[in-house]
């Protein structure tokens, strides 16, 4: 007789349901192990970064060659080894493929100039992306906080040549008055977690001495349960509520909300009224942020 018995693996999970009474008004929400072994995998994934990387691997499948022609001339992008996926014989790991997307937007305007400020940079990853793609662009100045430029000096010393390294320089955030004129301002994600009234200096600064101004930030504030976060630090959350221009809270799954929300931010990070919006796209693979780029009138 044919065997068409269970694996050793389902005895063991049918034993388990034979031994409870199933909800069947709950049995497919989350954190409900019967139907993540009949159906999918629990959206709660708290012991593997399975869904991390399958977003990063989906989104760098879907890239052309030109993404991956510009990630390979960059060297050492696996410094403090972050997860990657191989897709096209290239380690790919989720922040660079962020830099070579907001690189591939930027591109034009990036040809074109020769000097570069980034405000709240992080460790470095753009500033390293853009300097080794671009040889021509001899000066990229990053504002940070003195705790986040020890970071960034060290990590850039590392990863970039000499040569390329002595081309950026580090202003600490109380000291960003002294910056000098430049060809594009870039800000991302971090205006969103900024007060008001900083974001009002940094937009004065960027348009008396800016051309382009480069915002990638959310778009909106979320509410906690819409991605089921349990466990997180209210006071934290308070404090981020009211932080940025946009400050409405949206639900970032709800495609209406998100195109209503995209408007708003368009016009909320125009640095002026002598600024117009060039370009702007959403920021995948999370399409809560979202890409912009203005112009000064007065270069046209």
């Amino acid at each position: 007789m044919n065997d068409f018995s269970s694996s050793d693996l389902w005895a063991s999970i049918n034993n388990d349901m034979a031994n409870k009474d199933i909800d069947f008004e709950s049995f497919r929400e989350p954190l409900n192990k019967l139907n993540s072994r009949l159906a999918t995998w629990d959206p709660y994934d708290l012991k593997s970064y399975r869904y991390f990387k399958n977003i990063l691997f989906n989104t760098a499948m879907s890239m052309t060659d030109k993404f991956f022609e510009l990630y390979n001339k960059i060297n050492n992008t696996n410094v403090g080894r972050p997860l990657y996926v191989f897709v096209k014989d290239t380690k790919v790991n989720m922040e660079y493929l962020f830099c070579i997307m907001e690189i591939l937007f930027l591109k034009d305007a990036l040809d074109k100039s020769q000097s570069i400020v980034e405000i709240g940079g992080g460790y470095g990853r753009l500033c390293h992306s853009i300097l080794e793609i671009f040889p021509h662009i001899d000066k990229y100045t990053m504002i940070d906080l003195p705790p986040i430029i020890v970071i960034a000096k060290n990590y850039l010393s590392k990863v970039l040549p000499e040569d390329d390294f002595r081309k950026i320089i580090f202003i600490e955030a109380d000291k960003a008055n002294s910056v000098k004129f430049s060809d594009i301002f870039i800000n991302i994600d971090s205006f969103a977690e900024m007060t008001q009234e900083v974001i009002n200096n940094y937009m004065n600064i960027i348009s008396n001495k800016g051309k382009y101004f480069f915002c990638k930030n959310t778009i909106g504030k979320y509410n906690p349960k819409d991605i089921g976060l349990v466990d997180y630090i209210r006071n934290d959350f308070d404090n981020a509520s009211k932080t940025g221009r946009c400050l409405d809270q949206i639900d970032i799954f709800n495609d209406n909300a998100l195109r209503i929300a995209r408007q708003k931010y368009l016009s909320s990070y125009i640095p002026g009224p002598q600024w117009k919006l060039i370009g702007d796209e959403i920021a995948h693979p999370y399409t809560y942020y979202h890409c912009a780029l203005y112009k000064s009138n007065t270069y046209d």
